[in-house]
C-alpha cells in the first residue's frame, strides 16, 4: 500500500486453482469499499465485473483498445460476452450506465499522442442512448519542420455535459468552479450563490 493505493497484479500459475486473474482482483477489490478502482486494461471478461463495478457505484476507470469513442462501447459489449452471453443490446445498455464518459486518445503520424475526443452517453428517461461529443481535437494541418513530421491542431468545445451529469459530479464533490469548465453561462448564471 502506497499512498493509501492497494497496487495488485494478476499472476498465472501452472495449477489452474492458483491463478490470479482480474475478474479475482475485481471480486476482491469491491469486497474492502474503495473510493476508486483502476483497471489497468480490460482485455477479456474482466471487463464484465469492471462495468458491475461501476454500477454498484464505485468510481471505475479503465483503458481499452477501440478505434474510436462509439466503438469503445460495442468492444466492451465483445469482451463482456466472453463472461455471459447476454443480448447485446442488453450488455450496451449496461455498459453505458457503467461508463457515461469515454476519452479516445489517438497517436498521429508525428508520433504525438492527442485525446481526440471526449464523449457522454446521455440516458434518456425511456432509456434511448444519445452519444454526445463534449470535446474534439481537430487536425487543420500536417507540416514537415526541420525534416519531422508535425500534425498541427486544435481543441473545440462541442457541447456542455448533461445537467444529469452536472448534478451527479457535483454530488460526488466536483467543486462548482471547476464545474464551470464544462457548462455554458447559462448554466452558471442559474446557480445559487454560495456564502461562506
Amino acid at each position: 500500500m502506497i499512498n493509501n493505493v492497494i497496487h495488485t497484479v494478476t499472476r498465472h500459475s501452472d495449477d489452474p486453482r492458483q491463478n490470479i486473474t482480474m475478474v479475482k482482483l475485481l471480486e476482491t477489490g469491491l469486497t474492502v469499499n474503495p473510493d476508486y478502482i483502476c483497471v489497468a486494461e480490460m482485455k477479456s471478461e474482466e471487463a464484465f465485473f469492471a462495468q458491475e463495478a461501476a454500477r454498484t457505484g464505485h468510481g471505475v476507470t479503465t483503458t481499452i483498445h477501440a478505434s474510436s469513442c462509439i466503438a469503445t462501447y460495442y468492444r466492451m459489449v465483445t469482451l463482456c460476452k466472453q463472461r455471459y452471453d447476454m443480448a447485446e443490446r442488453t450488455l450496451y445498455n449496461l455498459v453505458t450506465e457503467a461508463f457515461p464518459i469515454v476519452a479516445f486518445c489517438k497517436r498521429l503520424e508525428d508520433n504525438s499522442r492527442h485525446i481526440m475526443e471526449i464523449t457522454e452517453c446521455v440516458i434518456d428517461e425511456d432509456g434511448n442512448r444519445d452519444i454526445r461529443t463534449i470535446y474534439k481535437y481537430n487536425v487543420t494541418d500536417s507540416k514537415v519542420i526541420d525534416g519531422k513530421q508535425k500534425v498541427i491542431g486544435h481543441y473545440e468545445k462541442v457541447n456542455d455535459i448533461s445537467e444529469a451529469m452536472q448534478k451527479r459530479l457535483l454530488e460526488n464533490g466536483m467543486p462548482k468552479h471547476l464545474m464551470y469548465r464544462f457548462v455554458d453561462a447559462a448554466w452558471k448564471d442559474s446557480q445559487e450563490v454560495d456564502v461562506v
